[in-house]
């Protein structure tokens, strides 16, 4: 068991229902983070930000600060003490 901090930000913490949570995770990969943590609708965050078992266009997920495109994606090994920034993508006008 793996036991990190999770930062959620934006629209993704009215869907998750919380902006900063220390979680238990039963696996070792950001993939296995994304789907412990359900949003209020019994959605997973790994169905929320994923489509066809890749990240979503512009959404953005941080392992201590590094963009996980630029490791593994979402194969990407986690470890006790680590702190995941999940960003969705961003609006404006």
């Amino acid at each position: 068991m793996t036991r990190v901090k999770v930062l959620v930000f934006a629209s993704l913490r009215d869907k998750i229902g919380w902006s900063q949570k220390e979680v238990v995770v039963d696996g070792d990969k950001i993939r296995d983070l994304l789907r412990s943590i359900k949003s209020v609708d019994g959605r997973t965050l790994y169905e929320i930000v994923t489509e066809n078992g890749k990240l979503r266009p512009n959404f953005l997920i941080l392992l201590n600060g590094r963009e996980i495109s630029f490791l593994n994606g979402l194969n990407t090994e986690i470890k006790d003490g680590d702190m995941i920034s999940v960003f969705p993508p961003a609006g404006g006008g």
